[in-house]
């Protein structure tokens, strides 16, 4: 399910046997109980959690999953953390849903177990244009207009021409799942 006509579209590209459905978390358009496993990748943070927490309940089934991944470039490592800090002081304040880490908490309520948490470190070679368009893609940052969302981009990669002399780089990520289940 997905709310982008674009990403639909996508997903109907990569994965042909996939049933693409236009919706969003809050008004899931499928019968209760219907899905055994919601997953959302770098998401959450768009979704109303109340709103959300209750409609996914709805459609899994018992024992279904709730599944919740985010990557993200290492903020630990001091470089990732002040080129990652140029999209944020250009997008705070604009990023109405955005909230920073990997916490969540369900609300209570809706049957869902304590949840599990895996979080697994890896790199990437990626270029310094690589990097600094990744800081593009920030929440924050694509709600910002395209005159702002360049700026970004040209202030991260002077900033990485600063902090790192090779090119490519090898950019530390982390990733972190969470899965709750439903009873």
């Amino acid at each position: 399910m997905e709310p982008d006509p674009r990403m639909l579209a996508r997903l109907g590209a990569t994965a042909p046997d996939a049933l693409p459905v236009r919706g969003v978390a809050e008004a899931i358009p499928l019968a209760s109980g219907a899905l055994d496993a919601v997953l959302a990748s770098s998401a959450w943070h768009w979704f109303d959690p109340p709103t959300a927490t209750a409609e996914i309940a709805r459609v899994l089934r018992p024992g279904g999953t709730l599944g919740l991944l985010w990557s993200r470039a290492d903020p630990r490592v001091d470089w990732v953390a002040e080129v990652r800090g140029i999209g944020r002081s250009h997008a705070d304040g604009s990023a109405r849903l955005s909230r920073r880490g990997f916490d969540v908490e369900l609300p209570p309520g809706h049957g869902f177990d304590t949840g599990e948490l895996v979080a697994v470190s890896w790199t990437r070679t990626m270029t310094r244009d690589e990097i600094a368009g990744m800081v593009c893609t920030y929440s924050g940052v694509l709600e910002l207009d395209a005159a702002a969302q360049d700026e970004v981009f040209r202030a991260a990669r002077t900033r990485l021409d600063e902090l790192v002399d090779t090119d490519p780089v090898e950019v530390p990520f982390e990733t972190v799942a969470r899965r709750w289940v439903r009873s």
